[in-house]
C-alpha cells in the first residue's frame, strides 16, 4: 500500500491535465498559456508536453511520448516530464486528479 502512495505522489498512476480555467493558444509552436493575467509561454518540447497533458494522461504516458518523439533515452525523459508537471502545477496551469 505504501508503494501505491508514493507512486501517486510522484504523478506516475495519476491522470494529470489542463487546468480548466487556463486560455492558451499556439503560434508558430509555442504555446502562450494564460491564467489569471499571468501568461507563460513555451518553448517546442514544453508545448509538445503541454498538448499531451490537455487530454488528461500520466506522467509515464507522456514520458513515453516524449521519448519516442524526441529520441531521448527513458530515464532522462522521465526526468523531465516530472520537472516539467511539477512546475506547470506549482503555477496551477496543470491539476492532478
Amino acid at each position: 500500500m505504501k508503494n501505491a502512495a508514493n507512486k501517486n505522489r510522484s504523478g506516475a498512476a495519476q491522470a494529470i491535465g489542463w487546468n480548466p480555467r487556463v486560455a492558451c493558444r499556439t503560434v508558430d509552436g509555442v504555446a502562450f498559456i494564460l491564467l489569471d493575467s499571468r501568461m507563460v509561454s513555451l518553448n517546442e518540447t514544453g508545448t509538445f508536453l503541454w498538448d499531451l497533458f490537455h487530454r488528461r494522461r500520466s506522467v509515464a504516458t507522456a514520458a513515453a511520448k516524449l521519448t519516442a518523439q524526441f529520441e531521448v533515452d527513458a530515464a532522462r525523459a522521465r526526468k523531465d516530464v516530472d520537472a516539467f508537471v511539477a512546475q506547470m502545477c506549482d503555477k496551477g496551469l496543470l491539476v492532478r486528479n
